[in-house]
């Protein structure tokens, strides 16, 4: 995942790669190693359309996207808009405070003297 993103990136913003033509993702994909023919049926089939579509649902209908950039953080917290530094490193730590939060309430451990209950 990481290293498509970054070879996609790299494609599109250093060489100017139009990464949506068919060959150039083709191309990419050989780069980074991918089986050719497991990346032809891929393009040819519409295999992940349902996944495409079930997260294009959610990013028009909850979660508001109306263009990019736009940024998720731990599936709670939405940034839209090229935004400043303070900004982002305000919501990272809203992001971070509110995970640690519902770790703590969720997984509490319940303990006596003699044992405790972890919560999974």
């Amino acid at each position: 995942g990481n290293e498509a993103k970054e070879a996609f990136f790299h494609a599109y913003m250093t060489e100017g790669l139009a990464i949506g033509e068919r060959e150039v993702v083709e191309e990419i994909a050989s780069r980074i190693g991918l089986d050719n023919a497991e990346v032809e049926y891929v393009l040819d089939s519409d295999e992940l359309a349902d996944f495409v579509r079930h997260d294009e649902k959610i990013a028009h209908e909850q979660l508001k996207v109306t263009g990019v950039p736009f940024f998720v953080f731990d599936q709670k917290l939405a940034l839209s808009g090229a935004q400043p530094r303070e900004i982002f490193l305000q919501v990272l730590q809203q992001a971070q405070t509110s995970s640690v939060e519902s770790i703590e309430q969720d997984n509490s451990a319940q303990c006596n003297d003699e044992s405790c209950e972890i919560k999974h």
